[in-house]
């Protein structure tokens, strides 16, 4: 079973840093990932925080495992 818990979530990083998504948070977000996938065998990577929501293809890109936006679709089905 893959580890869940804070050194997990957004890397640490605050919420309007994790919005800003700028290329230092995009390297600590990649690199919370590899260790996600090399050390714990993760499958796949769910993004939990609204500050990713809609961000899942740019995060996905150049990985061979699906990245989910678990907000997203949230909004998508509102009236």
């Amino acid at each position: 079973m893959a580890s869940v818990g804070t050194a997990r979530c957004a890397a640490g990083i605050g919420f309007r840093t994790t919005a800003q998504l700028s290329n230092i948070t995009l390297a600590k977000l990649q690199e919370i990932i590899d260790t996600s996938v090399s050390g714990d065998g993760a499958e796949a990577i769910i993004l939990g925080s609204g500050a990713l929501a809609g961000r899942a293809p740019v995060l996905a890109e150049g990985m061979d495992l699906p990245v989910i936006d678990s907000i997203e679709p949230q909004y998508a089905s509102l009236p």
